[in-house]
């Protein structure tokens, strides 16, 4: 996993992180780290996989407040997509 983004600026909040561009082996993507008892790991993938500079603007265009959750679902948009996601899974 790599991050485009310091660990020492990432903001968590009940140890999930900030929206963050992130990579794995299969490209780069907008998501979410965990910090569980000082274990980092992936936490969610909101994106397809990307280049970095077309992660980086998911990331400018991907807004918190936009979310809308309800019945375990959560639906995300950004650059005028629209991603469904099962949270219950």
């Amino acid at each position: 996993m790599k991050l485009d983004k310091e660990f020492k600026d990432i903001v968590f909040n009940d140890n999930i992180s900030e929206y963050l561009v992130m990579a794995s082996a299969a490209g780069w993507y907008v998501g979410q780290i965990c910090d569980m008892d000082n274990c980092i790991q992936p936490y969610d993938r909101y994106t397809d996989y990307m280049t970095l500079e077309d992660a980086r603007k998911a990331l400018k265009g991907f807004n918190q407040d936009q979310d809308k959750e309800y019945n375990g679902q959560v639906e995300i948009r950004f650059h005028g997509k629209e991603y469904n996601y099962d949270k219950t899974v």
